[in-house]
């Protein structure tokens, strides 16, 4: 789906740039089996990143 999402975006002439883990649903989430701490870790790192950039 998110390779879709990707292919889409780009045939609609805008930019995308999409983090892909490899990791469960709910990776971010302690309490789940999924769980995984550098993938969340990575995560939260970016999107802080993204929105310190955009949201000014």
């Amino acid at each position: 789906m998110v390779n879709k999402f990707e292919s889409d975006i780009q045939m609609a002439g805008k930019k995308i740039t999409a983090f892909k883990y490899d990791a469960g649903h709910g990776f971010a989430n302690p309490s789940n089996p999924s769980f995984n701490k550098a993938a969340t870790e990575d995560a939260h790192v970016k999107a802080i990143a993204f929105l310190k950039k955009y949201m000014k």
